[in-house]
This record gives C-alpha cells, sequence and structure tokens, in this order.
C-alpha cells in the first residue's frame, strides 16, 4: 500500500498565513538571494568577484533575509494601496533597518561592513538617499510581484516534509549565527587586543578554527574601527583593503 506524503484535501498547509513557519522561510530565501546579489553588486563595482558572505557556513547574508521579513510583516497589510505609499514605507522601514543593523555592529563588533560618508545625503554613513530609493523599489516589487509566488511554493511544501525540513535548517541557521557571532568578536578581540592570548576553551577553539586570515576572506568587507580612530588611519585602512582585494583578483 502506497503512502502519499501529499497533504490531505483540505489540511491546512503548515505554513499558511504568516505563522513562525513563514517567516522562517521567508527569511531563510532572502539569505541565499541577497547573498547572490552582493556578490553580483560587488563584481560590477570592482570588476572581480569577492566573498560577499554574512555567515561562515553557506552561502548567506542574514540581513537581506531579516530585510526581507521586515518587508513582509510591515508591509503585507498595504500591498493593495497606492504605487507611492508602498515606495515610501518600504523606503522608510528599509532605510531604518540598515541605519540599526550598521550601528548595532558597530557598537557589538567595533566593525562596519557599509560605509557611506562620502555619499551624498548621507545619515552619519550608515544610509543614504541612493540606497533608501533602492529600498523602496525592493520593497514594492518583493510585497506585489515576489512575495504571493514564494507564499505560494512554500505553502505547497507537504506538511511531513515541511515541519522537520524547518526545524532542521532553523537548527543549523541558529549554530550558524552563533558562531559567526561568536568568530567576528573574537577576531574584534584579536585585533584591538593585539592578538591577546585565549582566556577560555571557546576563544582557544574560535583562535584554531576561525584565524584572522580565515576570517579576513570571509568577511572581506567588513572594517574594524573604534570611534578614537582617526580618520587618517580609516581611510588608509580603506586603501590597503581595496588593494590587497584588486592583488588577489590579479
Amino acid at each position: 500500500m502506497s503512502h502519499s506524503i501529499a497533504n490531505a484535501p483540505g489540511e491546512r498547509s503548515f505554513a499558511h498565513g504568516k505563522n513562525w513557519y513563514k517567516i522562517f522561510w521567508v527569511f531563510f530565501i532572502g539569505c541565499l538571494i541577497g547573498y547572490g546579489c552582493e556578490m553580483v553588486f560587488a563584481y560590477l563595482k570592482n570588476g572581480y568577484w569577492v566573498e560577499r558572505t554574512g555567515l561562515i557556513y553557506g552561502p548567506f547574508n542574514q540581513i537581506y533575509g531579516l530585510g526581507a521579513v521586515i518587508f513582509m510583516l510591515s508591509l503585507y497589510h498595504i500591498r493593495r494601496a497606492n504605487a507611492g505609499i508602498i515606495f515610501l514605507a518600504s523606503a522608510f522601514s528599509g532605510a531604518a533597518f540598515e541605519w540599526v543593523c550598521s550601528w548595532v555592529q558597530e557598537q557589538v563588533f567595533h566593525s562596519v561592513s557599509w560605509e557611506y560618508s562620502d555619499t551624498p545625503a548621507n545619515l552619519g554613513g550608515r544610509t543614504n538617499l541612493f540606497f533608501s530609493i533602492c529600498w523602496g523599489l525592493m520593497g514594492m516589487i518583493f510585497i506585489r510581484n515576489i512575495y504571493p509566488t514564494l507564499s505560494r511554493v512554500i505553502e505547497r511544501i507537504p506538511n511531513r516534509i515541511g515541519k522537520p525540513l524547518t526545524w532542521c535548517l532553523a537548527v543549523f541557521m541558529a549554530f550558524d549565527l552563533l558562531i559567526s557571532g561568536l568568530a567576528v568578536a573574537r577576531w574584534a578581540e584579536r585585533t584591538y587586543g593585539y592578538d591577546v592570548p585565549p582566556t577560555n576553551a571557546v576563544n582557544a577553539f574560535l583562535d584554531k578554527n576561525y584565524p584572522d586570515e580565515f576570517m579576513s576572506a570571509t568577511y572581506t568587507s567588513m572594517e574594524f574601527r573604534r570611534p578614537d580612530d582617526p580618520p587618517a588611519e580609516r581611510e588608509e585602512q580603506k586603501e590597503q583593503e581595496k588593494q590587497e582585494g584588486q592583488d588577489k583578483a590579479a
């Protein structure tokens, strides 16, 4: 006797509506798409391929994943509104999210992964008018064109597969986020502590498995800095990192 894995007629999808399962899958897929977008953007900007991952394991960029979830939750109720309203809501929420992410990264890890101080109409170098417009366009396209199809595809995953698969991926992503955060934090300690020796087993593990060379190759756009860093040193570091990237591509 055969056993179908498809949902029974009338059975509600495990990811129906905007529940936790749906939110996770939007986040997960957003992480994948975001990584691809960042790789293409970096190539168009620099003329050579450079790594743009946000996590140590896998082709993920968690900023885009979180951005997709924010768009889903904040724009869904106005998805049928005037395009201008959706654009403005997307631009505001996206720019605010980008600013907060940059601020949190600098406060927690003493680093930044993007810097717009030399661009017009920027807000503390953390976001600017151009990328606010980009957020506005992305949000409008996402909630009107991408999310409806994405939601239907997710809900078509059979419940017997979808639930356990979601939890397996969620555990993996939680581990990836945790180990990546710990590794970056320890990298920052080594950078500003001048190779400070590990004080516990966790730091020793991080030093052994995620040394500076590995972290630099993984997070190619990350720039460490503190409030007391002289601006001249920051500019010199930017030029040095740019030259290193060009040398690797040659």
